[in-house]
């Protein structure tokens, strides 16, 4: 995705549901929020998430997995203003996704979830943008 903000691309991987490309359903969407030095793919490679999902497949309901790059930001706008991360991920990336999958384009059906750096974010973002997030599940929060 472009980012404005950034000026530049910012990198994001997507795992969407089995049946999806075939169904007319729109589904939440979980923002899964990497650690401090992984990437987009790290809830994918190491963390075990399509294994996950294959095993509670028909227990837990069928969602949206994004799961943005997010380098050293914390997931917060940097104080001096020149790394505005928090607000291109609520201003940019959330309206980007919806737009180009059918997501639930309301906060009671946006969630984020992160480890360690991504824990962080999973508390802050909520917090600071009700508005976009209504859940955060941050683990072993940093």
């Amino acid at each position: 995705m472009y980012s404005t903000l950034f000026n530049n691309d910012i990198t994001y991987a997507v795992l969407l549901p089995d049946g999806y490309e075939t169904s007319t359903e729109t589904y939440p969407v979980v923002y899964l929020l990497h650690g401090y030095g992984d990437d987009e793919k790290a809830w994918y490679t190491s963390g075990g998430l399509q294994f996950y999902v294959d095993q509670y497949a028909g227990q837990i309901v069928d969602m949206i997995y994004v799961m943005p790059a997010a380098y050293y930001s914390y997931y917060v706008n940097k104080f001096s203003g020149d790394y505005p991360y928090m607000d291109m991920m609520t201003d940019e990336l959330v309206p980007t996704i919806d737009s180009l999958f059918r997501t639930k384009k309301d906060k009671t059906s946006r969630a984020v979830m992160g480890y360690s750096m991504g824990g962080y974010g999973a508390l802050i973002l909520p917090a600071l943008n009700p508005d976009v997030f209504t859940v955060g599940v941050p683990l072993s929060m940093s």
